[in-house]
């Protein structure tokens, strides 16, 4: 019997091959009974080690499941009371909503959602947001004026100094009689001769016509661009400033005047004289200064002319007072 069922036994386990080839042995030696004892053992230590190892992972995926479960019925039991809460919330706010109608059609007065105050409040709002667009256009518009003002003056200038570069006859007398000077004081110095009278000797240049009128005509080049690219910024603030206006239409009146000034003192005709629009400098003047005063309405600030002291900040130029020197005045 032992030997007919012994291969049967046989597999994959170590143990049950270790069983399996031990039950062969016919004999009831000692050794031979010594050895299917040991073998007896050995399969009994797998099996049971094995099947504890298995009953502890069973017990660890059955405390993960339970742990698991006791977490979705506490989320559960949580949105179930969450759902309750906000159901009874609505049932609240119409049973409101229908006392509030039943009273409204008792006491024969319509209910408003809104109270007085809520209206005021919006329409105050969109009152105030349309004063701010209608500000920022205005802003926008008068920007784009002074803009104009600043382009006119700034083309005039360059035009005038377009005329200036040839030079005139005004140009051509200097130039004759500074050379005539410079003859006339190399003869007293008896240069290129053995006389001398006793003339001055001077370190003034030869003239050169080309050069100096030339040298004049980006002279005035380069100051007129640094003029107007330094004061670009008299209203690029927001908000405009009183020193601000003041600064932008004192400059304006006075590159004007100034260029003016330089086309006489060169002995040019000056064919722009009247293309200077001083009027409307004035409007702009009276519009923008409207306009600030209504900014500072809005912020709660004072104007200069609201102070009690006051102090004087109109806007004076170092140069107000132009020189004789048409080489030391500017535009």
């Amino acid at each position: 019997a032992r030997t007919r069922f012994a291969p049967a036994l046989t597999g994959s386990s170590p143990g049950i091959t270790i069983f399996a080839e031990c039950m062969r042995y016919r004999c009831n030696s000692r050794d031979h009974v010594l050895l299917r004892t040991n073998a007896t053992k050995h399969c009994y230590a797998y099996y049971s080690s094995r099947s504890s190892n298995d009953v502890n992972a069973k017990i660890g995926m059955r405390t993960k499941r339970n742990a698991r479960i006791a977490s979705l019925k506490q989320k559960k039991s949580a949105l179930e009371a969450l759902l309750q809460m906000n159901s009874s919330s609505i049932v609240d706010d119409e049973n409101d909503s229908e006392n509030t109608a039943n009273i409204s059609i008792s006491s024969g007065t319509p209910v408003n959602p809104l109270s007085p105050n809520d209206d005021n409040s919006i329409e105050q709002q969109q009152q105030q947001h349309q004063k701010q667009q209608e500000i920022k256009k205005e802003r926008k518009e008068i920007f784009q004026e002074a803009h104009l003002l600043t382009l006119s003056l700034y083309r005039t200038c360059l035009r005038c100094i377009r005329i200036m570069r040839p030079g005139n006859t005004h140009d051509d007398q200097e130039f004759r009689k500074r050379e005539e000077g410079q003859l006339q004081d190399m003869e007293k110095l008896g240069v290129g001769s053995s006389r001398s009278s006793g003339g001055t000797f001077s370190f003034e240049p030869p003239v050169d016509r080309e050069n100096e009128l030339t040298s004049r005509a980006f002279y005035y080049l380069a100051h007129v661009q640094e003029s107007f690219g330094q004061e670009v910024d008299c209203l690029a603030k927001d908000p405009w400033m009183e020193d601000n206006i003041e600064r932008f239409v004192h400059l304006m009146a006075k590159g004007e005047e100034r260029r003016r000034w330089i086309m006489k003192e060169y002995k040019f005709k000056d064919p722009y004289i009247d293309s200077w629009d001083g009027p409307r400098l004035d409007r702009f003047e009276v519009r923008i200064t409207d306009f600030v005063k209504k900014t500072y309405a809005q912020r709660g600030w004072l104007l200069k002319s609201d102070m009690t002291d006051s102090v004087d900040t109109t806007w004076i130029d170092d140069d107000d007072e132009i020189d004789k020197d048409p080489e030391s005045s500017l535009f």
